[in-house]
């Protein structure tokens, strides 16, 4: 998925994949034994309501590449080498998206990317003003191309490690040796056991917000104003709260896990930046030529009949609130 072949048609990937029963494996244990091949990995779950498991949990660690694009520039690393590509950073972004392709199977994820898309890719589409400042220094996305993933199917109680030849770049004997790889560490008996849930919390950490009380409460005076005056209808004001780290990335998934379990779950690590997410709902998703969205917000839920549902809708289309915001 370099972009090296700009312009050509996707290459093939192909995965090769391998069964295993499920029965000694979970997707955490796996997901730390993942640490011994990089720091780069992730785990994406879905836990409803702590006991229903969807079908699928996906784990990768070990990318072949990873892309982070910035205001001007779009950069490749590979093999521990960076590099600037050429073109606008977006679409060179989209060059690399469009670069290989699998065919359509019953396992939904098979390889490709996993990273993040940051609030400020927005920048790159329309021109905004008010530049926040940016204490970071993160890039506007991250992006890793996971050719090998471990997957539990729960459904049929099975693990699946996937190594993916890839036309003109990996070929069979190399995708059966990351094969091979992952296969000794999934059958590999793992020390230690389980980990311990901690005996007493290390105390509640000093937070600091973005902007103090005061500052806050002006913003909010001054949105007010300007709802006041008909130049905005609406306006979400936040403020970012930082938190020294005690834990590791996983221990503060598990916690979250266990507090919080949702139908949409992340743990995302790397050295640039570590994401842990617990949402209830799917953003958008994206099947072909098909593109689903399914927000909670400005929604109802379904009535028990026909006449429920008509019910329900009347109240939402009456709702001015809902209907201004959505």
């Amino acid at each position: 998925m370099s972009s090296e072949g700009k312009g050509l048609r996707p290459r093939r990937a192909v995965p090769h994949i391998r069964e295993f029963l499920a029965d000694s494996l979970t997707p955490l244990s796996v997901y730390r034994r993942l640490a011994e091949i990089s720091p780069h990995r992730f785990l994406f779950e879905s836990v409803s309501g702590g006991e229903r498991v969807s079908r699928f949990s996906f784990l990768g660690a070990g990318p072949r590449e990873i892309y982070r694009l910035y205001e001007d520039r779009l950069e490749l690393e590979r093999g521990g080498r960076r590099k600037r590509l050429p073109g606008a950073p977006l679409d060179a972004l989209r060059e690399v998206l469009r670069s290989v392709s699998s065919d359509p199977g019953p396992i939904p994820f098979t390889g490709g990317f996993v990273g993040y898309f940051g609030y400020d890719l927005i920048r790159l589409v329309e021109r905004l003003p008010n530049r926040p400042p940016d204490p970071y220094g993160l890039p506007i996305a991250l992006l890793a191309r996971f050719d090998t993933l471990v997957i539990f199917d729960h459904a049929y109680q099975r693990v699946l490690a996937i190594a993916n030849e890839i036309e003109g770049e990996v070929n069979m004997a190399a995708a059966e040796r990351q094969l091979a790889r992952l296969s000794r560490l999934l059958t590999t008996e793992a020390g230690g056991g389980g980990v311990a849930m901690p005996e007493q919390s290390p105390g509640r950490a000093a937070a600091t917000p973005s902007l103090d009380g005061p500052a806050f409460r002006e913003a909010v005076l001054a949105a007010k104003e300007h709802i006041a005056a008909g130049d905005i209808f609406q306006v979400v004001l936040a403020r970012r709260w930082s938190v020294p780290r005690r834990v590791d990335p996983l221990a503060l998934y598990r916690a979250v896990r266990m507090v919080n379990p949702s139908p949409y779950m992340v743990l995302f690590e790397s050295p640039d930046v570590s994401l842990v997410g617990a949402s209830p709902e799917m953003l958008v998703r994206k099947q072909g030529r098909h593109v689903e969205t399914r927000p909670i917000a400005g929604t109802r839920p379904r009535g028990m009949d026909a006449e429920g549902d008509r019910r329900l809708a009347e109240d939402l289309l009456a709702d001015a609130k809902e209907r201004a915001e959505h």
